[in-house]
């Protein structure tokens, strides 16, 4: 290849990501057909106790290509970060794997995964999909599993959002002319009585630029038959370099 034409392939390339960022800076808003990041899911587990719980978010940059993994450890009775958590790993030039960037991450976290004995698998008892059929985005039904399949429509519980603008230290309006979202969670029980079990009051600094957020998974400690120590995992969407980044965050009962 000259030199002429890879200076005209790199050329484009950078007029496209240039040109995607100015159309998302224009207010073309949050659309599937945007470049963006779409992070995969990966739960590692409970303490026996079912105190702790860790989980894996992973997957490729937009803008840079660079792989990276961050694996929470969460104290769910004080619902915190523990300390040293999260334990965050990227690949910082092309060529390093997705696969190598995971195991560097599970070794920054082996030693307190092991002090906090995260050993209990965790049951996925309700996963909205990303390929799935589109459903109510902001709502999520569930049971405690039985032994002979899915659970009878009556018998559901359900996790409900409110999205709703909130305070952030980020300038989210100067940097994308938007103003940040926060969420609610709502529980309905089977008398249909509903309890919220959390709500913003401000956005923290680590979710950056919220734009939307989806209710993905619930889970429950392995062999566990009650709600005691579940988990909702939610989508959360911010604006990234290219496109809305998709992110994590865990929400406890």
């Amino acid at each position: 290849m000259t030199v002429f034409r890879l200076f005209s392939r790199l050329r484009t390339h950078v007029f496209s990501r240039v040109f995607l960022g100015i159309l998302l800076l224009a207010g073309f808003g949050f659309s599937a057909a945007q470049a963006g990041d779409r992070a995969l899911l990966d739960a590692l587990g409970y303490s026996d106790d079912g105190r702790y719980f860790a989980f894996e978010e992973f997957g490729i940059q937009d803008g840079s290509g660079f792989a990276y993994s961050t694996i929470y450890l969460i104290d769910l009775e004080e619902d915190k970060w523990v300390s040293g958590s999260p334990y965050r790993a990227r690949s910082d030039e092309d060529g390093v794997s997705l696969q190598t960037v995971r195991a560097q991450a599970a070794s920054l976290a082996q030693d307190d995964l092991a002090a906090y004995a995260i050993e209990r698998p965790a049951d996925l008892i309700a996963y909205q999909a990303d390929g799935e059929a589109q459903s109510n985005e902001t709502e999520i039904e569930f049971d405690v599993p039985g032994f002979m399949g899915p659970s009878q429509k009556e018998t559901m519980f359900k996790i409900s959002l409110d999205i709703f603008k909130a305070p952030s230290s980020e300038p989210c309006i100067d940097y994308m002319g938007q103003e940040p979202m926060g969420f609610g969670v709502n529980f309905t029980d089977l008398n249909g009585d509903v309890s919220q079990i959390y709500a913003d009051s401000n956005i923290p600094k680590s979710r950056g630029c919220p734009i939307t957020y989806r209710p993905t998974a619930v889970f429950i400690p392995f062999n566990a038959y009650n709600f005691d120590h579940a988990v909702l995992v939610m989508s959360v969407w911010a604006h990234g370099f290219e496109g809305p980044d998709r992110r994590f965050i865990a929400v406890p009962f």
